[in-house]
C-alpha cells in the first residue's frame, strides 16, 4: 500500500490523464480546483491552463502549501455562495474527495455552476457506496471510517444530486484508490471503470 502522500500523487496523475482524455487540457482554459489541499493537483496542471485557481478552507493545509501556489488560492466556504470569481469564468471545476464532507452539497454545486461557463465541466470524486471495499472492510472502509463524511453516494444518487443542481451529460465510473505502480494501477482502474464496485466514484458533468 502506498503512503497517503504518494497515493494522492498517483490519484492526481490519474485525474490529469482523465482531463486530457476529455479534451479539457487547453492553453486558453481556466480551471478551479476546490479542496486544493496542499496544492498537489494544482502544481501538476499549472502549466496546462491559461489560469488556475484553488479553494481550500483547512488552515493547516493552506499553511503547508508552497507560497508560489498559495497566492492562487482563496479560503472560502463554497456552500455559502461567496466565491470571489465572476459568473461564467471557469471552463472546468475539479472537486476531488470534497462533496462527501459538505453539509449542503446542493448549495455548493449551485455556486460552482455560477462560476462555470456554459458548456463547462465539473469533475469530481467521492467514495462509492456500492464498493466491494465497503463490504470487505466494514467500519474500516474509507467512506465510513472518516467522521467528517456527511454524505455517501453511489452512481445513481450522485447523478441525482448533480442533475437536481442543473448539471447534465453526467457520466460516473468507479476506480480503486491507486495502490500499485503507476502504469499497472491505471490499467486496473480502467478495468474497474466498467463495473460499479470500485472503491471510489469518478464523475463528470456539464453546465
Amino acid at each position: 500500500m502506498l503512503n497517503n502522500n504518494l497515493q494522492s500523487t498517483v490519484r492526481d496523475r490519474l485525474f490529469f490523464r482523465r482531463l486530457k482524455e476529455m479534451g479539457l487540457i487547453r492553453p486558453g482554459n481556466r480551471l478551479l480546483d476546490v479542496g486544493a489541499g496542499s496544492g498537489g493537483f494544482m502544481r501538476l496542471v499549472m502549466d496546462s491552463f491559461l489560469e488556475i485557481k484553488g479553494v481550500e478552507i483547512d488552515p493547516d493545509l493552506l499553511a503547508a502549501m508552497p507560497a508560489s501556489l498559495k497566492r492562487h488560492v482563496t479560503s472560502a466556504d463554497i456552500q455559502k455562495g461567496c466565491l470571489e470569481f465572476p459568473d461564467a469564468y471557469f471552463d472546468c471545476v475539479t472537486l476531488f474527495d470534497v462533496l462527501e464532507h459538505l453539509t449542503r452539497p446542493y448549495d455548493a454545486l449551485e455556486e460552482l455552476q455560477r462560476v462555470l461557463k456554459p458548456g463547462g465541466a465539473i469533475i469530481l470524486s467521492t467514495p462509492n457506496l456500492r464498493s466491494i471495499s465497503r463490504l470487505v472492510q466494514g467500519k474500516q472502509w474509507v467512506g465510513t471510517y472518516d467522521p467528517t463524511h456527511k454524505w455517501l453516494f453511489d452512481s445513481r444518487s450522485l447523478g441525482f444530486v448533480l442533475g437536481r443542481a442543473g448539471f447534465f451529460d453526467i457520466v460516473s465510473k468507479t476506480y480503486f484508490l491507486p495502490s500499485w505502480e503507476w502504469s499497472l494501477g491505471y490499467s486496473l482502474n480502467e478495468l474497474m471503470s466498467f463495473t460499479e464496485w470500485g472503491g471510489m466514484l469518478w464523475c463528470s458533468a456539464h453546465h
